[in-house]
Formats: structure tokens, C-alpha cells, sequence
């Protein structure tokens, strides 16, 4: 040290160097905060044109020039010049060098942004470039929350494109990229979920066990990781499914530990959904009745879903009513779905409705289930169909009033006449 220097001038310069870089940094804050003003206040041309201009003036550090080239592209994308506010985003942000890790990321979701917009046509796959140039800068080679932000960004774009199995590996990585629990089980979810569309359950069941070994969660995140893995655990397989009981129990075990009496998930559609699916696996198991049973439980109050899943599972319940023999209730439920509408469709349903009056002997109730059906054929593809129904219950109905009993209609509804035979009434 120059012996004619002060002793205390080093920390004084340092403190003066890091002063500067938090005004510059403040400046930059201020100036992107004015344009976002006067976009709102005059429009995008004004506020594109304050962003050029002190691109030109220059004397900007790397990040904030990156900032601003940010801000620029996001207002070319919204000139629509998409192109260009693409190559300036790519080139300027995302591949340029020193920039950080957090303004490459401002970067990717800009695109993503612009993407999503009704007027945007950028192609997915140009997105997913973006993305992936992006995680090949220097910046992304260490773990981060970016890093994990990054490749869930590039897991929802394949995810997109359908191609399940790359957003699987993607959400997987940005899992264990991140630190922040509950966006870690979000990623697993996601993983969870892309593995079941492309059929790989285990692989779905494995992420779901990492993501309940995740320390210090919730209870509530405890809880619908558990009810995941019952869902996963009943979900169907690509080609024949027929589950063991102990994979029916496994399942039911994950959805009572889950719901326990003071679960705060007890009554909510993620509880109803997943009961439903694991009594869809009992059903499959051989367990008709019982799955019934409880599917019945989950629509016997006012449950939080919507109307047409209502109906879902208010036709499962009457599928296997009717398998079971108790045709008069499988009616009842049918009804149900009738009201509420439901994925089968009218037409096939009140037929449901008619073919199980009918082995419940309920005859009138079968003719109102055809007339029913009637009215949701189509007008001119149906003809035929139509045209069947309407004499049909034309004759049923004459049968039925010259008898003193509808008993005396029977030979009307057996199985051997002729009529019935040459019409499908099933789906």
C-alpha cells in the first residue's frame, strides 16, 4: 500500500463501486417502470420507441441492456413484429453472454407470454428452442429454482406437442432442481401426470414416492400427495385391466390415510375424483356391488364437482346396479344423469334407462325410456332408428292399454321377439 494513502480508502472505494452498481440498478428499475407507464398512458409505439432510444444513448451495463432488450422484444411482440422481438430476445437475452440466470428466464417467459396471446402463431417448437438454448447457457449448469423454473417450462411445451414421455423427464429434473417444497410436489404432480398419459404407472408411482419423502411438507400437501398415489394406483392400464384386490386396497388405504377425519380435503372434488377412480378399480376387480356402494356414497349430498361428472358417476353407479340385479334402483340413478347430463350422451342413456326398466319388468317406464331416446337422434342419419323406436313403442303403448295389467305386454319385451332382436338398443 502507497504509504501517502489513507488506510480507510479501500473499503471507501469499494463501498463507492457498490453504491454505483445499486443506483445503476435503480435507474434501470425507474426507466422500465416509466416505459411500462407510458405503454399503458400512450401506447405500445411510444413506449417502444423510450426503449430504443436508450438502447442507442448506450452506457449500460450487460444486465441491464439484457433488461431492456427484454422489455423491447415484449413490445415488438406486441407491435405484432413477432418475429423480431423473437431474434431479439434469443439473441440479446438469452444467448447473450454475462447476463444472469433470472433475466435469461424474464427472457423464456416473454415468449411464453406472447405465445399464449389469441393473436400470437409462434410455433411450439420455436418456443421450445428458446427454452432449450437457454439451459445450455452457463448461467443454468448449476442446480437453482431457475434451472427448475426452466425445465418446467420446457416439461409444459412437450407436454403440449403430446410428447409425454420428454415432459416427464423434464418435470422430473426440474423437481429435483428446486428447492421450494411445494413447488417441488407441483413438479412431481406434473411428472406424475405425464407418465400416466403415456401409460408408464410405475414411473408415475415413483415420482409420487419422492415426492412424499420431500422433508418439512404440509399437511394438506401430505395429504393430496397421498390421494395421488391412491389415483395412480387405480388408474387403468393401455390395453386389459383387471386389478388385483390388493391393488384395489392398496389404493383405498392411500385415500383413507389421506382423509382422515379432520383432513381439510374431506368434500373437495380432489377427494370425490379420487374415491371414484379407486371405485372404478374395485368394479374392475370383480367387486361390483361394493363398487357401487361407494360410488353411491360420493353423490348421495352436495359435493363441489361439476354436473357432467356428477352424471359420470351416477351412470357407473347404475352399470353396476343393473349387473347386480337391482334394476329399480339402477333406474334411479340412470334419472340422476338424466338431470344433470353426463360424458354418455343422452340418446344412449335414456336407452340405458329403457333396456334396464325392461329386465326390471318396469314396462312402462321402458316405453318412456325409447320415446325418450327419440329425441335425440339425428334427424337424418337416425331415420331408421326413428322410425324403429316410433312404431315400436306405437305398439307397445297399444298393447299395454288393451291389456287389463301391463303384465299382459310382456311378449312385447322378451328377449326372443323378433322385433327386438333386429335393433341394437345398447351402445
Amino acid at each position: 500500500m502507497n504509504k501517502h494513502q489513507h488506510p480507510y480508502s479501500l473499503p471507501i472505494l469499494l463501498a463507492a463501486v457498490l453504491l454505483t452498481a445499486v443506483t445503476a440498478r435503480a435507474n434501470i428499475d425507474s426507466f422500465l417502470q416509466d416505459v411500462t407507464f407510458a405503454e399503458n398512458a400512450a401506447g405500445v409505439s411510444n413506449a417502444l420507441a423510450k426503449v430504443e432510444a436508450r438502447l442507442q444513448r448506450g452506457e449500460l451495463s450487460v444486465e441491464d441492456k439484457a433488461r431492456c432488450h427484454a422489455r423491447q422484444g415484449e413490445l415488438l411482440a406486441r407491435s405484432d413484429r413477432r418475429r423480431e422481438a423473437l431474434s431479439i430476445i434469443r439473441d440479446n437475452v438469452i444467448t447473450a453472454p454475462g447476463v444472469s440466470a433470472a433475466t435469461r428466464l424474464a427472457g423464456v417467459d416473454i415468449i411464453h407470454s406472447e405465445w399464449t396471446r389469441p393473436y400470437s402463431t409462434l410455433p411450439k417448437l420455436e418456443i421450445l428452442e428458446s427454452d432449450l438454448l437457454a439451459s445450455r447457457q452457463p448461467e443454468f449448469a448449476k442446480a437453482s429454482d431457475t434451472r427448475g423454473q426452466l425445465f418446467k417450462r420446457i416439461g409444459q411445451l412437450h407436454a403440449d406437442r403430446s410428447c409425454h414421455d420428454l415432459a416427464f423427464a423434464a418435470y422430473r429434473q426440474a423437481a429435483h432442481e428446486m428447492t421450494d417444497p411445494t413447488d417441488k410436489v407441483k413438479a412431481y404432480f406434473a411428472a406424475a401426470t405425464s407418465a400416466q398419459r403415456y401409460r408408464d404407472l410405475r414411473a408415475a408411482a415413483d415420482c409420487l414416492a419422492e415426492a412424499s419423502a420431500i422433508p418439512a411438507l404440509s399437511t394438506v400437501l401430505q395429504q393430496r400427495i397421498l390421494l395421488a398415489r391412491a389415483r395412480n394406483a387405480s388408474s387403468r392400464d393401455q390395453h386389459s385391466w383387471q386389478p388385483s384386490r390388493e391393488l384395489v386396497e392398496k389404493a383405498r388405504s392411500y385415500a383413507e390415510e389421506a382423509l382422515q377425519p379432520r383432513s381439510h380435503l374431506i368434500g373437495t372434488a380432489e377427494a370425490i375424483l379420487s374415491r371414484f377412480a379407486i371405485a372404478q378399480a374395485q368394479a374392475a376387480s370383480g367387486d361390483t356391488f361394493g363398487a357401487a356402494t361407494n360410488a353411491a356414497e360420493l353423490i348421495a349430498r352436495k359435493v363441489p364437482i361439476d354436473g357432467r361428472t356428477k352424471g359420470d358417476i351416477a351412470v357407473f353407479v347404475g352399470d353396476n346396479l343393473h349387473l347386480v340385479g337391482d334394476h329399480k334402483e339402477a333406474v334411479k340413478y340412470y334419472e340422476i344423469a338424466a338431470q344433470t347430463g353426463c360424458t354418455l350422451g343422452f340418446k344412449q342413456l335414456h336407452k340405458r334407462i329403457a333396456t334396464t326398466a325392461r329386465a326390471g319388468r318396469d314396462y312402462l317406464r321402458a316405453m318412456q325410456g325409447y320415446s325418450d331416446s327419440i329425441k335425440y337422434c339425428d334427424k337424418v342419419e337416425g331415420k331408421d332408428e326413428i322410425a324403429y323406436l316410433t312404431g315400436l313403442v306405437a305398439q307397445m303403448n297399444k298393447t299395454v292399454r288393451k291389456s287389463a295389467s301391463s303384465a299382459d305386454a310382456t311378449t312385447i319385451f322378451t328377449d326372443t321377439n323378433a322385433d327386438l332382436n333386429d335393433l341394437n338398443l345398447d351402445e
